[in-house]
């Protein structure tokens, strides 16, 4: 029930700023009470978060931590059950041991560029995740780093990814598609453990690959647009690659935007799509993509 941390002006050791607990210089943020609630920024002094200084903060639902901060400790944001959102600084380069473990109602997660290694347990029982993208720069992910995430149905690992930890991906029971754009990584014994949906997917031209990845299958993941026409106004063309890889296909009316309307999702059956676009005369111009879903 603590709501607040109050620390005197002349005390030499510690400071309070909106009931928070710092360091003197206010560059560690040490402990929130277990009260505080709804979005809180932290202060641009700040430079690391301490181990488990959100931990159990049950009624915050949104966190801005500022450039300025580093890293962060273990454990803090541990039970974080509300927090819906989450945005790290790009000065943060790893991600510690169960900094978000059982925040339940966390949706979606921007890591950085910057950040090379996940850690052990980090996004464990995030039962409210549902897609995750990891950027280039990662390298590491550790042991049940998204263990019984149950909501999770897609995850992109990047080419850098050198190694993935035991029970990484364990429980996650609607994971069907795991997508690797590099070479295949070393591994845990049991990346997929309990996850037993999933389709493992690589990208041409990268080795290492076999029939099965830590017990799951395999499969070449190459679709590509052929057979393009345009018959009166409407274009019409053809996807090909191996046989039932999932594929997406987008458009948009404007590369430079970057937005994109997804106009049909399904499997390659028979390892080709014929496709067509009767509204894009409604439009100047109009681009496509394929993308997994």
């Amino acid at each position: 029930s603590l709501a607040a941390i109050n620390v005197a002006a002349d005390n030499l050791s510690y400071a309070s700023v909106d009931g928070l607990l710092f360091d003197k210089n206010q560059a560690t943020l040490i402990q929130c009470p277990a009260l505080k609630s709804g979005s809180y920024g932290i202060p641009s002094s700040v430079t690391r978060i301490d181990d488990s200084a959100f931990y159990g903060c049950t009624s915050l639902t949104n966190i801005v931590i500022p450039n300025s901060v580093t890293g962060f400790g273990e454990w803090a944001f541990y039970g974080c059950s509300n927090l819906t959102a989450v945005t790290i600084s790009s000065s943060v380069t790893g991600i510690s041991n169960n900094a978000f473990t059982d925040c339940s109602s966390l949706a979606s997660v921007a890591i950085p560029a910057g950040v090379t290694r996940i850690g052990s347990h980090t996004f464990s029982y995030c039962t409210g995740l549902t897609n995750v993208t990891l950027q280039a720069g990662v390298t590491n992910i550790g042991t049940w780093a998204f263990a019984g995430c149950s909501s999770l149905i897609r995850v992109i690992i990047p080419a850098g990814v050198t190694h993935i930890g035991d029970k990484a991906l364990r429980a996650c029971s609607s994971l069907q598609r795991v997508y690797f754009t590099g070479d295949a990584p070393s591994h845990g014994p049991s990346v997929f453990y309990l996850s037993d949906s999933v389709t493992v997917y690589y990208l041409s031209g990268n080795t290492g690959w076999g029939a099965t990845y830590s017990d799951r299958p395999v499969v070449l993941w190459n679709p590509l647009f052929s057979t393009v026409e345009r018959g009166g106004a409407t274009p019409s063309f053809r996807v090909t690659g191996t046989p039932s890889i999932p594929v997406a296909v987008d458009a948009s009316t404007d590369l430079l935007a970057g937005q994109w309307l997804r106009l049909h999702t399904t499997n390659l059956i028979g390892g080709s799509l014929d496709f067509a676009d009767p509204v894009s005369t409604n439009y100047p111009a109009r681009f496509y993509r394929i993308v997994g879903p």
